[in-house]
């Protein structure tokens, strides 16, 4: 079992667009934020909770092996530049 949390930079609940890939670039984008998972195979909306934080456990079989995989999220911010915030790429190993 993993546990990952990410913090969205509020104290309210906040959506996260959250990009899943199997390897990491550096394509800059608007505003000066990067995408990180590239190329994205999954995109899936999430919200955090009460806190601004989203903490996801996963369960993975004995014997599965998926590789490695890439996870970006993006919190919709109408102050920032692009509209959006981005957190780094975080590498989950599934071997």
């Amino acid at each position: 079992m993993g546990n990952a949390k990410l913090y969205a930079g509020g104290f309210l609940p906040a959506p996260v667009l959250l990009l899943v890939g199997p390897t990491t670039t550096s394509l800059p984008m608007g505003g000066g934020c990067s995408l990180l998972v590239a190329p994205p195979h999954a995109a899936v909306w999430v919200m955090t909770g009460m806190l601004g934080v989203l903490g996801m456990d996963a369960r993975i079989p004995m014997g599965t092996a998926l590789g490695t995989l890439a996870v970006q999220g993006f919190v919709p911010d109408a102050a920032a530049p692009a509209g959006f915030r981005n957190t780094n790429a975080v590498l989950i190993d599934v071997d």
